[in-house]
């Protein structure tokens, strides 16, 4: 039984090679070199809620109306010179006020996005100021800046302020007119909404120049 089979095997591929029957050949798909060039074309990808909290920079600075001989400021900077945190050291007598300044940045230029910022100034994790913006390309090259007294509710000053600024992100549909909106109350869906949290502000009293 086995031999027949084994004959009947070798019969058929006899025949089959005597019928022209080929063994048919894989066809190799076209390597990626080989498409066209407009499928090789980079997809720039739309901007989203991310862009914002990548590009926006809210920094502390100390104003210049309180700057005074028994006042230091020590800046740490990255390698790019963006500046990172600040350490203001003040010396007796102390100010009743202390104004500093939050600047708003871009570090890339973006194409105009409809985006309510509603911002928060927070002493150390209480907050004492709020306002609210649309975001604007524009600060790539003019930053945007608001000016507060950070010891604003303070009977006397303490050893140690920490001083930063949150905000709010709401972006919205593409062609939105912010001119008729108020960032105060502009909504969104959830994937459209984030929060940026700014640069920290150190102020010691009474430690002239002291880093914490």
């Amino acid at each position: 039984m086995i031999k027949l089979r084994h004959i009947m095997t070798l019969l058929l591929a006899v025949g089959l090679v005597s019928c022209g029957v080929e063994t048919p050949v894989p066809v190799q798909a076209p390597s990626p070199a080989s498409a066209p060039l407009a499928k090789l074309k980079e997809v720039v990808p739309s901007l989203d809620i991310g862009d914002i909290e990548a590009t926006v920079r809210m920094i502390p600075v100390l104003a210049s109306q309180s700057v005074a001989p028994n006042v230091k400021v020590d800046e740490m900077k990255d390698r790019d010179d963006r500046l990172l945190m600040t350490t203001v050291g003040i010396a007796t007598p102390f100010p009743a006020q202390l104004q500093v300044t939050f600047r708003f940045e871009c570090i890339r230029r973006l194409e105009p996005i409809p985006v309510a910022m509603r911002v928060k100034i927070f002493r150390d994790k209480e907050p004492i100021a709020t306002f609210a913006l649309f975001f604007d390309p524009a600060w790539t090259l003019k930053p945007y800046e608001q000016t507060f007294d950070v010891m604003t509710g303070l009977s006397s000053a303490p050893p140690t302020l920490l001083i930063h600024a949150e905000a709010e992100l709401v972006m919205l549909p593409p062609g939105t007119d912010t001119a008729k909106l108020d960032p105060n109350t502009a909504t969104g869906p959830p994937d459209m909404t984030g929060i940026l949290i700014g640069g920290p502000m150190r102020i010691n009293f009474g430690q002239e120049g002291t880093t914490p």
